[in-house]
């Protein structure tokens, strides 16, 4: 005869199996609340990472812009101490222009030529006077030539008025200055007679 068991198998084997699946659950919940922490362990660490080396380079980039504009200034300082060397170096070739100038007229002015005016503008000269022959003005604007500091002499004009004799006549030309460039405009009043 077949044996029946009537105890309550099927209520035990639920018990089972609702115990075995609470447990998975528990453990699938454990593993899963784990993996997020981990995960997100990991990325607030690659986050923090990535925040340090941002606040690196803003740290290391202001560095730079200081080093950038000590750089700048000192390009500015360097400017204005080469713009000062300048004018002082442009100051010690042009202040004995005068003196030279008076000298070498004296030597360049043929006998004949009279100069009336002479007035310096930056790195032109103005000359006035009276000639007695145009040759003898010729010869002047050859000696000019001469003179390796003066260059490019150019007679504006030459007139006869009624108040001179009919011999003399007046003259303006100008001489560009080439060695030392000059930043005052001064004139220099007075009568040359070169022998």
């Amino acid at each position: 005869m077949t044996s029946i068991n009537l105890l309550p198998w099927r209520e035990e084997f639920r018990q089972k199996q609702r115990q075995e699946y609470l447990s998975i659950l528990l453990v699938a919940s454990v593993a899963a609340v784990l993996l997020m922490l981990a995960v997100s362990s990991f990325y607030g660490s690659k986050i923090q990472t990535q925040q340090d080396r941002n606040t690196y380079l803003r740290q290391e980039s202001a560095i730079l812009d200081q080093k950038i504009q000590q750089l700048n200034d000192l390009k500015r300082q360097k400017q204005d101490l080469e713009q000062r060397l300048q004018l002082v170096q442009e100051l010690q070739q042009s202040r004995n222009l005068v003196t030279q100038l008076y000298n070498v007229m004296a030597e360049i002015v043929p006998p004949g030529v009279y100069l009336t005016h002479i007035e310096k503008s930056d790195r032109e000269l103005k000359i006035e006077g009276v000639s007695e022959s145009n040759n003898r003005l010729a010869a002047l604007v050859r000696n000019i030539d001469g003179v390796d500091w003066l260059d490019e002499p150019s007679i504006q004009t030459i007139t006869m008025d009624d108040i001179r004799p009919k011999l003399l006549s007046r003259f303006v030309m100008t001489v560009q200055i080439v060695e030392a460039p000059l930043e005052s405009s001064e004139s220099v009043q007075g009568m040359a007679n070169a022998n």
